[in-house]
């Protein structure tokens, strides 16, 4: 058990992925942090290939460029630190915000700036959590910028059903669209056929939708109408029906005259004609004619 160290294993549900987190808070002095570079190697091999990162307060500079003044030579703290660096295969992830971590005087003047703290991963993190990235924000109530270490979070593909809005069926385009994916070419297995043409079905669909225009603002515009001309006390009464549209079956056609034009003819002795039943339109034999027409 080290007291500088707080070894973790973060699972995620979602994708069924884990990643092997340490979080360290090194000793201010070098002789005291050998334990801390020991354990981080052991934990190594229990890593292995895994992903594995490790994060916090190193306190000591990794590389020359970490501090903005002292000594141009590499010390034995800055030596043990990079060797277990390089023992353990670990890096620097990718990174924004400020340069040095550590500011010796944050509210004040002629501070030392060290880059003490870190987040560094492995090979493995790297190639199995695509984009993690590492934030260092501004000072706050401590002499250390906070890290966040930032882990792109992945979702699970659920194809979506096919789906289209009510309205465009009654647009005029709507079966001409349909007829037009579905007469398509498509070759493979029946359910494969049916499932490529609903997809090419969605573009044409949409189109037809943004045509319509914005719907909500439509309904919103309707309504306002609707509340404007609405008049107070206002009474609904129904109209007066004068007309009815009905069938009428004429028995005993004769045979001279069971054609459109000679139903027709007898029909007009009873109203205006509307439209003739599709039998007696194609002449097929029944023992009446039908037609409908409005009844006074």
């Amino acid at each position: 058990m080290e007291d500088q160290v707080i070894h973790t294993c973060i699972r995620f549900k979602i994708d069924k992925r884990e990643l092997f987190c340490s979080f360290v808070y090194a000793h201010n002095r070098y002789i005291q942090r050998r334990p801390l570079w020991r354990n981080l190697i052991i934990h190594k091999h229990y890593v292995r290939d895994r992903p594995g990162c490790l994060l916090g307060d190193f306190n000591s500079a990794l590389n020359l460029e970490d501090r903005v003044e002292g000594t141009s030579v590499i010390d034995i703290a800055m030596r043990e630190f990079k060797e277990c660096v390089e023992e353990i295969e670990v890096f620097d992830v990718n990174r924004s915000g400020l340069q040095f971590t550590w500011n010796q005087k944050p509210r004040g003047t002629d501070g030392k700036l060290k880059k003490i703290d870190r987040i560094m991963a492995n090979l493995a993190c790297m190639d199995g959590f695509v984009g993690v990235h590492a934030i260092f924000q501004p000072y706050r109530i401590s002499d250390h910028a906070p890290a966040i270490l930032t882990i792109p979070t992945s979702h699970k593909f659920t194809p979506r059903p096919f789906k289209f809005y009510n309205i465009l069926v009654q647009n005029s385009q709507f079966k001409v669209k349909v007829k037009e994916s579905w007469e398509m070419d498509v070759s493979g297995f029946h359910m494969y056929k049916v499932v490529s043409k609903l997809k090419s079905l969605k573009k044409p669909l949409r189109k037809l939708l943004y045509n319509e225009g914005n719907i909500h603002d439509k309904v919103v515009k309707l309504r306002h109408e609707l509340d404007t001309n609405w008049i107070p006390n206002t009474r609904l009464e129904r109209e007066k029906i004068t007309k009815v549209p009905v069938w009428v079956l004429i028995h005993n056609v004769p045979a001279v005259a069971y054609s459109e034009v000679g139903i027709g003819l007898i029909a007009q002795q009873l109203g205006r004609i509307i439209r003739m039943d599709s039998l007696d339109q194609k002449k097929t034999p029944t023992n009446y004619g039908r037609i409908p027409n409005p009844k006074p």
